[in-house]
């Protein structure tokens, strides 16, 4: 009966630590889309972006990263620590990338919006 009562009191941490992740996840994501959406509004450039965003949601990286690091390690990943710290930086860096990619494509995607406005039956 203990080992039954053990293994159900393991699922529901296991379910609450990932409850953790996901709200920490979604507090760090909307915190980067609102430094990209922030800086697209002060029209920054794409090195300005990157050097801002370095000073943004620490409080909400540190929190998904403490989660991550703990559903890791129950996992019996040895290195939890340091796989939660890469998927924050891989998340910032895909931020960048993808500003950069806004700004080259935002001269295109202007034109098409002109031409839709003067022809709106051409983008049909």
């Amino acid at each position: 009966m203990i080992m039954i009562g053990l293994a159900l009191w393991a699922v529901a941490a296991a379910d609450s630590l990932m409850a953790q992740a996901d709200g920490a996840n979604m507090s760090y994501t909307q915190c980067l889309f609102a430094a990209s959406r922030e800086a697209q509004g002060a029209g920054l450039p794409a090195a300005e972006f990157e050097r801002r965003l370095a000073a943004r949601c620490l409080t909400e990286e540190r929190e998904l990263e403490a989660v991550s690091a703990r559903i890791f390690a129950l996992r019996g990943d040895r290195a939890g620590a340091a796989q939660a710290d890469r998927m924050t930086r891989e998340a910032r860096r895909g931020m960048v990338e993808n500003y950069r990619r806004i700004l080259e494509i935002e001269p295109q995607i202007e034109a098409l919006a002109k031409t839709c406005r003067a022809r709106p039956e051409a983008c049909r």
